[in-house]
């Protein structure tokens, strides 16, 4: 376990080192969560697209090859891995993973964008390099509404202690360490054991809101949307406002989503709401908005408020290169767009 523990800490420091765009650094803390946790597909994927973006393509590559080992049906791999192989001038084997990424992926628009790219070979050279654009929002969180967007200093600091003497870990900070345990499970979508571990965490400090949120995060990947609002409220009512803006805003946005699940689509869309005024860039947000107010009107057809939310959503992850969520928004401007 305290290896596991060890591999999700250094994933968390390295997705937030990439967010502040200390690339280097985050590639030592994939290094060392592959190291603790070689099977770790997603670390692997993160490190590739890492390598590309240090024009380190053939190690980019090679993270894609295991990542690929152990899921071989993730289309955005074989995204990732055949648009860094364009950058070497491997135009059949990028052509072969792109088709097999639409294979996988039929309405993946930006495989198919890229792919024409790769047929062009050295005469669309430079327009492909610019297709790295793509790539910064292929990269993964540990899922889709991570919450370690506030510095892990503390997180960091607990990483210290564990190396220095390991058998002091639950003594050192028992909390931070059952809430690491739960983060561990959770990762590895073991959802019931994770919620034990957030308990604990909780019970031993009950004023510890990231324990809260993290529960409810799991509590909503179990179906369990009441309890899952639940935590969330009271994660926020311990988390106060100040320098807490990320923090805040995934939380109002998981506990939206609860929301919008139990059919509760006007106390959603104020949730909804608040996550947006604090972190208007989020495209997801506006999705999500868009769709509970799909549900609001109880009928199929957008209203234009939704079709406002989808279009922002849509112009939010195509700035961020977000293929997947531009699939997503496509089918639902699709669903529920009025039909001329």
């Amino acid at each position: 376990m305290l290896k596991a523990i060890k591999a999700w800490l250094y994933f968390r420091t390295g997705v937030w080192k990439i967010k502040q765009g200390k690339y280097i650094d985050a590639v030592r803390d994939f290094d060392k969560s592959i190291q603790l946790k070689p099977n770790y597909a997603i670390a692997y994927y993160n490190r590739g697209w890492l390598k590309g973006q240090l024009h380190e393509f053939g190690a980019g590559i090679a993270d894609l090859d295991e990542a690929l080992r152990m899921k071989p049906r993730d289309a955005h791999a074989y995204f990732l891995r055949g648009t860094l192989k364009s950058q070497c001038n491997q135009f059949d084997a990028a052509i072969a993973d792109l088709d097999e990424a639409i294979r996988l992926k039929p309405d993946y628009s930006d495989a198919y964008a890229v792919r024409d790219l790769a047929v062009e070979g050295i005469a669309g050279l430079d327009r492909i390099k610019q297709s790295l654009q793509l790539l910064d929002k292929s990269l993964r969180l540990e899922d889709d509404e991570d919450n370690s967007d506030t510095p892990p200093q503390s997180i960091e600091e607990f990483l210290q202690r564990l190396e220095n003497n390991e058998e002091r870990l639950k003594e050192d900070n028992p909390s931070m360490y059952h809430l690491a345990s739960g983060g561990a499970y959770a990762m590895n979508e073991e959802y019931e054991s994770a919620i034990i571990h957030f308990n604990t965490a909780i019970q031993l400090n009950p004023n510890y809101a990231e324990a809260y949120a993290s529960r409810g995060k799991a509590k909503f990947h179990l179906g369990k949307f009441a309890e899952a609002i639940a935590d969330c409220d009271t994660a926020l009512r311990l988390q106060p406002p100040a320098n807490a803006d990320d923090f805040r805003s995934v939380v109002y946005l998981s506990r939206a989503q609860a929301k919008a699940n139990l059919k509760q689509y006007e106390s959603a869309i104020v949730d909804f709401d608040e996550s947006i005024r604090l972190t208007p860039e989020d495209a997801s947000a506006y999705f999500y908005r868009g769709v509970a107010r799909c549900g609001l009107e109880k009928n199929t057809m957008a209203t234009a408020e939704s079709i406002k939310d989808f279009d922002m959503a849509m112009k939010l992850a195509q700035e961020a290169g977000d293929g997947e969520l531009q699939e997503k928004i496509r089918t639902a401007m699709e669903v529920f767009r009025p039909k001329h």
